[in-house]
């Protein structure tokens, strides 16, 4: 079983629920489940510290658009209220602007705010999608600009392997070739494109969790699934389970 702490997006519920008003019922259904981290949540960080408090869970990480790393420190202070210490972004600056210079300027940003959050205690890491993989300008990819721009001794990579896998890619080989670029795991099962629970798709589960047993660095792996679901909480607590059970 993984060793890595393991967390809930909470992406699922965004279709139903609203995370002001419902907070109370998501993180309540989440720790029956028995999860004990969750990633992401409301804006207000000291309601939302207290709210966790009184669930007994805790935020691994909050999940942004890179433009908000422009200007980190209101972040910084979220995440510092929470006791929180990983950040995940996703996407150029401007979200449908995918040239290579887009990229490039992506990482001009991100390595600039990485030495910023890591001075602060706080780990940046570029959460991947599909569409960067898919090729741009001259042949290359998003990711290639990005793996070729990126600073790692300040960021790292957190890889979506269900995005991995929609794009084609063998995700087994993925984690195995950029092993020492990354640092935070979404974990998603897919059956075809559709987005499903944990062990209900076409995903070698059990071979990339064999992968990630190899891989201790990693600081946190997190259970995502699209906002399709029509028993979100269920279906959360049916893919935990179904991590738990591979060995």
């Amino acid at each position: 079983m993984l060793q890595q702490p393991m967390g809930a997006q909470l992406y699922i519920f965004s279709k139903q629920y609203q995370l002001d008003k419902d907070i109370d019922f998501l993180l309540d259904g989440l720790a029956s489940s028995g999860y004990q981290f969750v990633e992401g949540g409301p804006d207000d960080a000291e309601a939302y510290a207290s709210k966790l408090q009184h669930y007994n869970l805790k935020l691994c990480s909050q999940h942004v658009l890179t433009s908000a790393m422009l200007d980190p420190q209101p972040l910084i202070r979220y995440m510092h209220t929470l006791g929180a210490q990983d950040i995940t972004v996703s996407g150029p600056l401007k979200w449908f602007e995918r040239s290579t210079q887009d990229y490039r300027e992506a990482a001009q940003v991100l390595n600039r705010a990485g030495k910023i959050l890591r001075a602060e205690g706080i780990y940046l890491h570029y959460h991947n999608h599909d569409f960067e993989f898919a090729p741009i300008d001259g042949g290359q990819s998003g990711m290639d600009v990005l793996l070729e721009n990126l600073d790692f001794s300040v960021l790292d990579l957190c890889v979506d392997l269900g995005f991995v896998w929609v794009a084609g890619i063998d995700p087994v080989a993925y984690l195995q070739q950029h092993k020492e670029r990354i640092g935070y795991i979404h974990l998603r099962d897919f059956a075809g494109k559709t987005s499903t629970e944990l062990g209900k798709g076409d995903m070698p589960l059990p071979a990339l969790v064999a992968q990630l047993e190899t891989m201790p660095a990693i600081r946190y792996v997190i259970i995502e699934q699209d906002p399709i679901a029509d028993d979100p909480q269920a279906s959360m607590a049916l893919s935990l389970q179904y991590l738990r059970s591979l060995k």
